[in-house]
């Protein structure tokens, strides 16, 4: 059996030399990467306190094993700084070389510590990061953490330098530079070229010009310049759960779901509904909805245990998830803005929604940290049941174990790495999570999802107007094809207009509680030239590039877009800062991203 690659960080301070935020450095990098390692992508081996001793028996332990060597203390370009003595580089030669088949990336986090890239790269070490001065404490530890919190969120070695680099030319107003090893020394690559100064390391020539980044990331002459788009490992081939019998009919785990919607809303009788599918899709919001009415559907395609199947039932339980994710961070972010909740840790680091990892997103990853932050006796959660959810599906427990499978089922789809064989099985198990997470998060059939396109005011004079605010409100279920044909719903007090919020159902005239689910998401029919539509046009936040935020339709249909040489324009909506039908949209998502730290 494979055995995932291993991450080995070693940490040393000196006596009379105490770095204050080398803890801080191995708590973050331990956070970031703990996922992948719960679900046996990695594993993370962290020495906090290492000595020459410690260094020969994690190597030796994890011979041809080690993807990652990082060091964080007093180092100098001749050699590192342990708890017992120092090391120099062409002591550790013959310990670092017997991992060089494995080894794509060492990362020395010390002062000028860019002597011993050259030596490293001929011991066949394809990529260094190193420095070429004093660093301060702070920001070695803002760099590293930032680095890896992108490498666990599926950047490649080039983007999650690039990543941090950003984060640290923010904060600092500096640049930093990528490096291709050259006969003469180490020429700047154009993709990152940042900077006037080029470092000589056969001259030691240390002189850096004026706002000169001190981290480079150094690549071999040897190696192939696609070793900068190694990533970690997406997933394992997790073995399905032992307990599973294929013997699959489809729907029958999620027709079970109608036990867990009759015990939340009693008021939701079978005889009310033309068949027992058709009140579990009217009963949750069309985020859901839609997809099991493609679930359920008579198309061939959906009454078999095939490949279209499957792709559903995992388009089904990203969108599941993602709805419950971003019901957490909308109450999150409204906590933040009263003050009730002060971060921990900068959810940004979390958060990494990009083009490349977009469609490999672990929601409920970010569900369970998202209520993680949201502590304190006087948090009032708007659905209670997010907490019950994101611990049950916490490293330990079966249903993690189940999660984990349907994650390497999902990575695997997106490769085309499933075999005919395994579909059966695949539809059995991804059928059966959906349902459980669905059976958990059953109380969503006592909220309402709104669409409000705007607000108007409704005041003659003279008269008093028992409910003055005239509000353009649709409701996002199921059929909600005509929901503007009604009159403007009136109420007692205005709620948020432009939005897509979720509600307590409650009387015609009055909204007793709500939450904002937008900017995460939004109906385009409220802005630009789509405004004043009939038929709503959900989208919902897909990923973003610096300023530009991009949103995928809820309608988006995982098996017809697998169909098309590109894109449809309908899938996707793009919002850059110079389109002003959408001001509000922008300026919502740049306000959120400096909430949480980013």
């Amino acid at each position: 059996m494979n055995q995932p690659p291993v991450l080995f960080f070693a940490f040393a301070n000196e006596e009379g030399r105490f770095l204050e935020y080398l803890k801080r450095e191995s708590t973050a990098i331990h956070q970031a990467l703990l996922p992948a390692d719960a679900k046996g992508f990695v594993k993370v081996v962290r020495e906090e306190s290492t000595e020459i001793n410690d260094l020969f028996r994690f190597f030796q332990a994890y011979q041809g094993r080690m993807a990652v060597f990082h060091f964080a203390g007093h180092a100098n370009g001749q050699q590192l700084n342990l708890e017992d003595q120092s090391a120099g580089i062409q002591q550790m030669a013959q310990l670092i070389a017997e991992q060089k088949n494995t080894l794509r990336l060492v990362f020395l986090n010390g002062c000028a510590t860019a002597g011993q890239v050259q030596y490293l790269h001929q011991l066949g070490i394809p990529v260094v990061i190193a420095t070429r001065c004093a660093i301060d404490d702070p920001r070695a530890q803002a760099f590293a953490s930032r680095f890896y919190a992108a490498l666990a969120n599926h950047y490649s070695l080039e983007g999650a330098f690039l990543h941090a680099k950003t984060h640290l030319e923010l904060k600092y107003k500096e640049s930093a530079n990528i490096f291709l090893a050259s006969g003469s020394g180490q020429a700047q690559m154009k993709e990152g070229q940042r900077d006037l100064f080029i470092p000589d390391l056969l001259t030691g020539n240390n002189q850096a010009g004026e706002g000169f980044f001190p981290w480079g990331m150094y690549v071999s002459e040897e190696a192939d310049t696609s070793i900068l788009q190694w990533k970690l490992p997406q997933y394992f081939a997790a073995p399905a759960p032992a307990s599973v019998q294929v013997s699959y009919a489809v729907n029958k785990n999620i027709l079970r779901l109608l036990e867990a919607i009759k015990s939340k809303a009693p008021h939701l009788r079978e005889e009310h509904y033309p068949t027992e599918e058709a009140l579990i899709i009217t009963s949750f919001p069309w985020i859901i909805s839609v997809h099991l009415f493609r679930l359920f559907a008579d198309a061939e395609s959906m009454s078999v245990a095939g490949l279209s199947r499957l792709r559903e039932l995992i388009q089904a339980y990203v969108s599941t998830t993602r709805f419950l994710s971003y019901i957490a961070i909308s109450q999150l972010w409204n906590e933040l803005k009263t003050g009730k909740v002060t971060l921990e840790n900068q959810l940004a680091e979390f958060f990494l929604l990009h083009k490349d990892n977009s469609e490999a997103y672990d929601y409920l990853l970010l569900l369970q940290k998202v209520c993680e932050e949201l502590k304190g006796e006087d948090i009032d959660w708007f659905m209670p049941e997010l907490k019950t959810i994101a611990e049950r599906w916490s490293p330990g427990s079966k249903a993690f174990d189940q999660y984990r499978y349907v994650e390497a089922i999902r990575q695997r789809l997106l490769e085309g790495e499933i075999p005919l064989q395994e579909v059966e099985e695949g539809c059995y198990l991804c059928e059966s999570v959906l349902t459980d997470l669905l059976t958990q998060a059953a109380a969503l059939v006592n909220f309402s999802l709104l669409t409000v396109r705007d607000i108007r005011i409704i005041n003659p004079g003279h008269i008093a107007v028992p409910t003055p605010f005239e509000h353009m409100i649709g409701d996002l279920h199921v059929p909600f094809q005509a929901y503007l044909k009604h009159r403007p719903r009136s109420l007692d007090q205005y709620i948020n207009s432009h939005s897509v919020v979720l509600t307590q159902r409650s009387g015609e005239a009055h909204i007793s509680r709500y939450l904002n689910l937008s900017p995460f998401y939004l109906d385009k029919t409220a802005f630009g030239e789509s405004k004043g539509k009939n038929t709503p046009m959900i989208y919902t936040l897909h990923h973003w590039e610096a300023d530009t935020f991009i949103f995928q339709n809820l309608n988006y249909n995982v098996n017809q877009a697998g169909q098309q040489s590109s894109p449809s324009s309908i899938d996707f909506m793009v919002v850059r800062p110079e389109l002003e039908d959408y001001q509000i949209i922008s300026a919502q998502m740049n306000s959120f991203i400096i909430d949480i730290g980013g």
